[in-house]
């Protein structure tokens, strides 16, 4: 599984993460494994599907994102990760911005947290600083619900009473601290639905200091979270930024890397992750060769 044959992504789906065997992972627990795309030790929980993906193929999912963190971040840079679960694009970062750079990582589930903060220190990364909050437009607390088959996607929106799992009481940060930082150069937001309050609380930091942000973009769950896409677009337009939806794009047969085509909230027709560019860099990244992931 982990020689990257072509294929090996539909073993993995029809095999390991097959619903049927659900009940053989459920207690297999955390395990460690050298990611193949930052070289760091990476925490794989193996009782969800995202966690065994990660075991097996030595590196998380998300091919695409990862292939824009390793090529449009540099040393030297900060990145923040907002809904930074055990740390895909917090780890990712942290070799491309190597240890002259600075990464925030927000993660508010106290026991992803606290994976993610082990993965920190396991891998001496001293320029990781992991905060146990979410992020909105003012100080507080309220409830995180996490579902029970996978804690990657607790929500603020979701209702408990629809899914199995548990909720916990978080803090929130008032977003308007980033604005203390320095510099910013890549933001990514992954929060289940919370996408377009997150970049309406730290729109002052987006404002003055230009980074470029990564979201997820799926209509439904910004919808349970009481906004929409086009809320979401409308927010990035006001900051004067182009969106542009990215996703795995054959490399050869065993590699991916990222392509970028232009974010039309109209011609939306599937789940998807944008990229935001202040428009004065669009035509730059938008004519970027992205790094190559192995498959």
């Amino acid at each position: 599984m982990r020689t990257g044959f072509p294929g090996r992504g539909a073993i993995l789906r029809n095999f390991i993460n097959d619903p049927a065997h659900e009940d053989y992972w459920s207690k297999a627990g955390l395990r460690w494994v050298k990611g193949d795309v930052h070289g760091y030790d990476m925490p794989c929980d193996l009782s969800i599907f995202t966690g065994r993906i990660a075991f097996f193929l030595r590196r998380w999912n998300e091919a695409d994102t990862q292939s824009i963190l390793l090529t449009l971040l540099k040393p030297g840079d900060t990145f923040v990760d907002i809904g930074a679960n055990v740390g895909m694009a917090t780890l990712t970062a942290a070799r491309a911005v190597g240890p002259a750079g600075r990464i925030v990582a927000y993660e508010p589930n106290p026991e992803v947290a606290a994976i993610l903060d082990a993965a920190v220190r396991r891998n001496g990364l001293e320029n990781v600083d992991v905060r146990q909050s979410a992020i909105g437009p003012k100080a507080g607390r309220t409830s995180l619900f996490v579902p029970e088959a996978n804690h990657g996607e607790a929500s603020l929106g979701a209702a408990s009473g629809s899914t199995a799992g548990r909720s916990f009481e978080i803090a929130i940060e008032d977003g308007s601290r980033l604005a203390e930082l320095d510099r910013c150069d890549f933001i990514k937001i992954d929060v289940e639905g919370y996408e377009a309050h997150v970049v309406d609380a730290i729109s002052e930091t987006i404002a003055t200091l230009r980074p470029l942000v990564s979201t997820e973009v799926i209509a439904r769950h910004l919808e349970r979270c009481g906004s929409t896409v086009e809320h979401l677009a409308r927010s990035f337009d006001r900051l004067s930024y182009t969106g542009f939806r990215y996703f795995n794009q054959a490399a050869g047969l065993r590699h991916f890397r990222a392509k970028l085509e232009p974010f039309e909230v109209g011609r939306l027709d599937s789940d998807t992750n944008v990229l935001w560019v202040p428009s004065e860099r669009s035509a730059a990244v938008r004519d970027t060769e992205f790094v190559r992931i192995r498959r």
